[in-house]
């Protein structure tokens, strides 16, 4: 794994130099002691299985709190929310970031697509890595990889793309609601870090509340709403007052 804590090489080399710097221009420290202290950390939590309703809100608001309660976070964007744009938003003023969307498939198989798609350290923080993903099992296999070196775990149930109907993911498992459930679930029984979920809206406002209520059952610590439905997904349809907004909820 010392591989998806490795910054770019250039970034590697301006720190060991002898050479003065401008220390604001250093985004990233040495990672050699990363992996170790945050394992470290996520080991005095347990998984949320054994926990009732009423104590998982309070570990999720705990963990909130103990991260800053952040505001200004970036989210996930395709080919943008790499390591380095996200020190660049971090240095400018963000409280958390998002990585890109993650194929929880493709993450436990390729090692490649790891070490390309997933880079880290230890100024990366708060960080959010979401995957897409349709099978419960893979999903946490991916998700095991990255648990020491992120703050939560996301679900990506919002993707309104073809390339997401193709895969059956991100949105089009709104069709599907105990497959999600069981993303959910299964996450929350077997990781120390919390689960969060990026969800779209149901036409009915009463299906996206039930929507909602079920993944906070299920375990999701919190939930980030696109307020489109999965077919606003053209601007030029939805129109001016059909602009998103943003909505984060500690569940």
């Amino acid at each position: 794994m010392a591989s998806l804590l490795t910054a770019p090489e250039a970034q590697a080399r301006n720190l060991h130099s002898d050479t003065p710097q401008d220390l604001d221009d250093v985004l990233c420290s040495d990672q050699h002691q990363q992996q170790e202290e945050q394992q470290k950390t996520f080991a005095d939590t347990a998984p949320s299985h054994c926990l009732s309703g009423e104590s998982r809100i309070e570990r999720a608001w705990a963990h909130w709190s103990k991260l800053g309660r952040p505001k200004l976070i970036v989210a996930p964007m395709v080919d943008n929310s790499e390591l380095p744009f996200r020190m660049l938003c971090r240095k400018y003023g963000a409280d958390a970031a998002y990585t890109p969307m993650l194929h929880s498939r493709i993450f436990t198989e390729s090692e490649k697509y790891r070490d390309q798609e997933f880079t880290t350290c230890k100024e990366d923080r708060p960080l959010f890595v979401q995957f897409c993903a349709n099978d419960p099992e893979v999903l946490l296999e991916a998700a095991k990889k990255v648990e020491p070196y992120c703050d939560y775990v996301d679900i990506n149930l919002g993707c309104p793309q073809r390339i997401a109907r193709r895969g059956n993911y991100g949105a089009f498992l709104m069709d599907n609601l105990p497959l999600i459930k069981s993303l959910v679930e299964n996450l929350v029984q077997n990781l120390h870090v919390p689960v969060s979920c990026k969800v779209r809206i149901f036409p009915d406002l009463q299906d996206t509340i039930k929507y909602a209520r079920m993944l906070e059952d299920a375990g999701c610590s919190l939930l980030a709403v696109h307020g489109r439905t999965r077919d606003e997904k053209d601007q030029k349809k939805v129109g001016r007052t059909g602009t998103p907004s943003r909505l984060s909820k500690i569940l």
